[in-house]
């Protein structure tokens, strides 16, 4: 799950678990109509055309069902791990720590694990590969005006879908290329704020 403020978690499973998952199953909703909102303002500055006119049946199926898929599984598990994350917060907020000390905590517990699996994982598995294909939806859908011709052929489709994961795929490594760098120095400054092992 997405790391959220503890006030957002509170707010959303004070609504009970079925109520909870319909508002963030919402939330997410939001979330992709933002996009297509702004890919049509893009397809409209480029063609002149809405998105639902330039946009094609097939990859409105594929888009809402990797949507539903990721949102249902999202929503249905999402009031459990609030639960146990606002478990953390107390508990260690009973032991007389900040929320900024939990942020904290929590970074180099995870990023202690994350960085014994070594950079080219990380890089090229966890970015390459996962973020990847969350990026894949929003890029194609951005990339889709901009594709010459319709997709009169399959293997038209199939090379515009191979173009986009390349693109995603490419994007997803070097985003956590960066965040690689930016981890590891934030890592050494709480873990040793003197730098007497800076190495």
């Amino acid at each position: 799950m997405i790391t959220y403020d503890k006030k957002f978690l509170q707010w959303f499973v004070r609504f009970g678990k079925i109520k909870s998952g319909i508002l963030y199953f919402l939330f997410l909703l939001l979330c992709f109509l933002i996009i297509v909102a702004a890919c049509d303002l893009i397809n409209w500055l480029t063609t002149k055309e809405t998105f639902i006119q330039a946009f094609k049946p097939n990859f409105d199926f594929i888009y809402c069902i990797v949507f539903l898929y990721y949102t249902t599984s999202a929503s249905y598990n999402f009031y459990d791990q609030a639960q146990k994350k606002l478990k953390e917060y107390a508990i260690l907020e009973a032991k007389g720590l900040t929320p900024g000390d939990i942020k904290r905590i929590s970074f180099i517990k995870n990023w202690e694990i994350k960085r014994k699996i070594g950079i080219n994982r990380f890089c090229y598995y966890d970015g390459g590969l996962f973020t990847g294909l969350i990026l894949f939806i929003p890029i194609s859908l951005i990339s889709y005006p901009f594709a010459s011709g319709s997709f009169s052929e399959f293997h038209d489709m199939m090379f515009f879908i191979l173009k986009c994961l390349i693109i995603s795929y490419t994007l997803g490594a070097i985003i956590y290329r960066l965040r690689w760098e930016v981890n590891q120095r934030k890592f050494i400054r709480l873990t040793d704020p003197l730098l007497l092992n800076n190495s």
